[in-house]
C-alpha cells in the first residue's frame, strides 16, 4: 500500500517537475541571441524548489504509520514467503512423483513390448524352420496345408459317422426292446385268453404224475382245448401256478402246459396204485357217497375214469348250475363216480363242488 501511494506521489513529483521545467521554459525570455547563462541559472533555481518540494513529501510519506506498515507488511511477510516456499516444496514433490510413476510405468510398457516382439519373433523363427525343412523336402506349403486340412475333415467326417452309427444302434436297440415288450403285451393277452379267465397264483415247484396225466394247451377238458403229451410218473415238471379251479400251469421242455392239479404230486417218490377190480369192472377204488355236485366252469363225464385210456371217452360235458348226484369217490387218483341222465359216468373231482 506504501509503495502505491509513494509511486502515485512520484508521478505527482515528476508532474510538478516537468511543469516547473515548462514555466522555465515559458518565463525565460529568449532572443534571437539567448542568454544561456540566465537561462541555466533561472532552471537551477527552479530544480532546487522542485527537489525540495519532492523531499519534503518523502518525508511526509516517511512520516505516515500506516503507510510505513502497509508497505513493510507487503516487503517483509515471512509468514506469506514461507507458505508460499512450502506450496512450491509440495508441489515440486508431487510434480516429481507423477514423474517417477510416468518413468516405472513406461519401464513397464518398454519390457512388455520386448517380450511380445521377442515371442513374435520366436513364432517367427519355428515357422521359418519348419517352413525351410518341409519346402526342403520337395513337399510345397500348400500341398502341406491341403493335407492338414483334408486329414482334419476325414477326422471329422469319421466322428460324425461314428455319432450316427451309434446313433443307428440306439434306435435299432430301442426298436427291439418295443418290439419284445409288444410281444410279451401278446403273449399275456393270449394267455389270458387261453386260460378262459382263471386266476393263477404264481407258485414255483417240481411236480410228477401220480400215474399219468394229459398236458394240454388251455386248461379245459373240452372240445376245445388240445392233448399236447402226456406226463407219466416219475417225470418232472415245473408248476408255476395254480388255480382255484383245480388246474396247474405247468413248464415242461420250455412250453406252457395245463394239467389237473389232483393228478400231480410234489411227492418225486410216489409209485402209481395198485388197481383193484371191482364187480363192474373198473380197477379204480371208490368211497361210497351221495351227495349233489356241480361243475365249477365245466366238467366233461366220461365212460371210464381215465384221460389216458381209449375207452375213457367223453360221453357229456356239464356246465355251472347243471347238478349231478354223486355216488362214489376217490381221493387218491381223484375221480368221483357220478349218475347223469341214468347212467354212471366219471369225472375229475376237482372241477366240481357239492351244492345243498
Amino acid at each position: 500500500m506504501y509503495g502505491e501511494e509513494h509511486k502515485s506521489k512520484g508521478l505527482d513529483l515528476e508532474e510538478i517537475e516537468y511543469e516547473d521545467i515548462s514555466e522555465a521554459y515559458e518565463t525565460e525570455e529568449f532572443s534571437e541571441e539567448p542568454d544561456n547563462e540566465g537561462w541555466e541559472e533561472t532552471v537551477s533555481v527552479d530544480l532546487e524548489a522542485s527537489d525540495e518540494a519532492e523531499y519534503e513529501d518523502f518525508m511526509e510519506l516517511a512520516d505516515d504509520d500506516d503507510a510505513d506498515e502497509d508497505f513493510m507488511e507487503l516487503l517483509g511477510d515471512d509468514d506469506a514467503d514461507e507458505t508460499e516456499y512450502e506450496d512450491t516444496e509440495d508441489t515440486d514433490k508431487a510434480e516429481y512423483a507423477d514423474f517417477e510413476d510416468d518413468k516405472a510405468s513406461s519401464a513397464v510398457h518398454i519390457i512388455f513390448i520386448t517380450l511380445t516382439a521377442l515371442g513374435a519373433l520366436a513364432v517367427l523363427v519355428v515357422f521359418g524352420v519348419w517352413f525351410y525343412q518341409e519346402t526342403d523336402k520337395g513337399e510345397p506349403v500348400v500341398a502341406l496345408i491341403h493335407q492338414y486340412v483334408v486329414s482334419e475333415n476325414e477326422g471329422i467326417g469319421q466322428n460324425v459317422m461314428e455319432a450316427d452309427k451309434k446313433l443307428q444302434e440306439e434306435k435299432r436297440a430301442a426298436e427291439e426292446a418295443a418290439r419284445l415288450e409288444a410281444e410279451a403285451a401278446a403273449a399275456a393277452a393270449k394267455e389270458a385268453q387261453k386260460e378262459l379267465g382263471m386266476v393263477f397264483s404264481p407258485v414255483e415247484e417240481t411236480v410228477t404224475a401220480k400215474e399219468a396225466t394229459n398236458l394240454r394247451d388251455m386248461p379245459s377238458q373240452g372240445d376245445e382245448s388240445t392233448v399236447v403229451l402226456t406226463l407219466q410218473n416219475g417225470q418232472t415238471a415245473t408248476r408255476i401256478g395254480i388255480s382255484e379251479q383245480g388246474w396247474s400251469k405247468l413248464q415242461y421242455d420250455g412250453q406252457i402246459y395245463y394239467a389237473v392239479s389232483n393228478y400231480l404230486t410234489t411227492d418225486l417218490t410216489v409209485k402209481p396204485q395198485e388197481v383193484v377190480p371191482e364187480d363192474d369192472g373198473i380197477k379204480t377204488v371208490f368211497t361210497a357217497c351221495n351227495d349233489m355236485v356241480t361243475p365249477k366252469i365245466e366238467v366233461n363225464l366220461r365212460a371210464l375214469p381215465s384221460v389216458t385210456n381209449p375207452d375213457a371217452t367223453v360221453v357229456v360235458t356239464i356246465q355251472a348250475g347243471e347238478v349231478v348226484q354223486r355216488t362214489g369217490i376217490n381221493t387218491d387218483v381223484g375221480w368221483s363216480r357220478v349218475v347223469y341222465n341214468g347212467q354212471t359216468l366219471y369225472c375229475v373231482s376237482s372241477y366240481v363242488y357239492v351244492v345243498e
